[in-house]
């Protein structure tokens, strides 16, 4: 056995129960949780304990990636405390903020597991065709509540020829998407690495319009183009500590980002997780349940064993207060009771770090750059003999070319502030704006 093993073992602060607890990878494969932590854990920064944050003492000692935490804890004299962990109840101290999200290559991570509950069946097309924006291997898992609805989505996941990984059951129509999801799937879920959550969400107490602007608002967020499905999962593979990756807030519910009547709900689920709920505390979680996740992160949910007798029927107007709605808002304490951090979508920020050769191509497939009419506006391009879209790519966005007549590249940075955080504004409208129905020009009066 490595000295590190013993060390750690002889110390009495290794939490076994906890370590195989939040890496069920681990409990799968029958490993020794010391020896897997001291072989493998140590440098994905998995906590040896709950109240011991690997990569917070990583980041506040400057250890290498070589370095285990927590022997270094255990050897240095005297002995430094750790830094103190965030309280597990106090979620929003467990943020990674997005631009500290590292962009590494990402490598195939396994088969995504991609879960989605589609009472509204006529959705089905809407959500499913946007599965072709995720550029790693995936598996499908949807769940309905009539077989006339299982039949209708079947057609439609073969019209797309993602029949062969698509499997549909039908359920109650207990606890919204999220009865489904955790008593449905809980075993397939446990089967990935990564997974992404989805809905066909329309809230018609709201309005037609207001449940599909929130939807398409969550939607692009999480995979409406290849850049940003890479950035989310390179995320994940980048920081082992993450858990959550959650979209912004729609502008339409900012204001609905509270306990409020969910307290009583909340409060007993929490208990059962060993976790205190305070009245009236801030409180940050995925609003409309869709997000990126690690199994991880939510197997403190899965753990509660909730049966569909949990869950009332849904209804129309039952818009809040209950179980499923209680749930929603402590998918973040999960995590962190798990040890792990959630991150907003890094959205437009992550389009920095796109390369100019990934752009040129994301531009040429685009169809939105017009080559002639950007020789005709810049003569010195064309008397360069220089592919337009590369000297729009390296230079011309720079200094406000526009690629198009129909793109005002002023208009669009001012409606956007793209170009604040380097962001080409093109870019932007292909992977972004477009989606979101934004204006490339101002309107004519």
């Amino acid at each position: 056995m490595p000295a590190d093993y013993w060390r750690i073992a002889n110390s009495n602060l290794f939490d076994r129960a906890f370590y195989l607890t939040s890496y069920p990878d681990v409990a799968r494969a029958g490993i020794d949780p010391i020896l897997h932590y001291v072989l493998h854990g140590s440098s994905e920064n998995r906590n040896p304990a709950a109240w011991f944050n690997a990569a917070r003492y990583r980041c506040h000692h400057d250890l290498s990636v070589d370095q285990n935490p927590l022997v270094h804890y255990l050897e240095s004299p005297p002995r430094e405390p750790a830094p103190p962990p965030a309280s597990v109840a106090d979620v929003l101290d467990w943020q990674l903020r997005s631009d500290a999200i590292d962009v590494v290559p990402p490598r195939p991570p396994g088969d995504i597991g991609v879960f989605i509950h589609l009472f509204y069946d006529d959705l089905a097309l809407e959500i499913l065709e946007r599965l072709a924006n995720i550029p790693f291997p995936y598996r499908v898992y949807i769940s309905t509540d009539t077989t006339a609805k299982r039949r209708s989505i079947e057609t439609v996941a073969a019209a797309l020829s993602i029949s062969s990984r698509t499997i549909v059951k039908v359920l109650p129509n207990r606890g919204w998407d999220i009865g489904p999801f955790l008593v449905g799937f809980a075993d397939e879920i446990r089967q990935h690495d990564i997974c992404l959550k989805l809905h066909a969400k329309r809230s018609m107490i709201n309005g037609v319009e207001f449940g599909a602007e929130w939807r398409r608002h969550l939607l692009t967020a999480l995979v409406d183009h290849p850049v940003l499905v890479t950035r989310a999962v390179s995320g994940f593979i980048a920081h082992q500590d993450l858990g959550v990756m959650m979209p912004h807030h729609w502008c339409g519910v900012r204001d609905l980002i509270t306990i409020g009547a969910n307290f009583p709900a909340m409060d007993a689920m929490l208990a059962r997780m060993d976790v205190t709920l305070r009245p009236g505390q801030e409180i940050e979680f995925p609003s409309g349940s869709m997000f990126w996740f690690r199994p991880q992160a939510i197997e403190p949910l899965l753990n509660l064993r909730l049966g569909w007798e949990d869950f009332e029927p849904s209804e129309e107007a039952m818009r809040d207060a209950t179980p499923a709605h209680a749930i929603e808002r402590i998918v973040l304490f999960s995590a962190s009771r798990s040890g792990l951090r959630w991150a907003l979508v890094p959205g437009a920020e992550a389009l920095v770090a796109v390369c100019p050769e990934e752009t040129i191509s994301l531009i040429r497939e685009s169809g939105e750059f017009d080559g002639a009419y950007y020789l005709a506006a810049h003569n010195d391009v064309a008397m360069s003999g220089w592919d337009p879209i590369e000297h729009y790519v390296r230079h011309g966005w720079l200094t406000n070319h526009d690629p198009a007549a129909h793109f005002d590249s002023d208009y669009y940075e001012k409606l956007t502030g793209c170009r604040r955080i380097n962001v080409n504004p093109l870019l932007h409208y292909i992977t972004i704006g477009k989606t979101q129905g934004l204006p490339t020009r101002a309107a004519l009066l």
